[in-house]
């Protein structure tokens, strides 16, 4: 479904559009809006109502509010505890602790810009400020 929208919107913006000289962006973004409006606007072929006639009856009051926090992409590791009860974040070179009962196992930890979160299978063993201070650690004595 996906590929065939594209191929519609492509016959029906860019083969308009391919022979045209746009001398700034707001101008070619100004001539897309328009194709576009009219290629929702228009009806469905074969049916009595266009697209957006169907995103407002159907959709459009599924669509829910934005999270207030900005997403954050986080990264992943499967590192093994060492005997010192510390698990190696390599990026940054920083040790963090986890609970003695996890020496010698594999853990995942997950981390962005401001937390380290360290699991072993569904359970979060630990949870650490992130601190890209490199040969140093951070221990919760807990």
């Amino acid at each position: 479904m996906v590929e065939g929208a594209v191929k519609i919107l492509y016959t029906r913006i860019y083969s308009v559009l391919k022979d045209q000289q746009f001398f700034s962006l707001k101008s070619l973004n100004s001539a897309i809006k328009t194709l576009l409006e009219k290629h929702n606007t228009s009806n469905l072929t074969g049916k009595p109502y266009s697209r957006i006639e169907l995103f407002e009856e159907l959709e459009k009051a599924e669509l829910k509010e934005l999270p207030v926090e900005r997403f954050e992409i986080r990264k992943q590791a499967i590192v093994t505890v060492m005997n010192n009860g510390h698990i190696l974040l390599s990026e940054d070179r920083h040790y963090y602790s986890v609970p003695y009962i996890y020496i010698r196992k594999k853990v995942k930890v997950l981390y962005n810009e401001k937390v380290v979160e360290i699991y072993a299978g569904y359970n979060r063993i630990a949870v650490h400020p992130r601190i890209k201070s490199p040969h140093s650690y951070s221990t919760i004595k807990d």
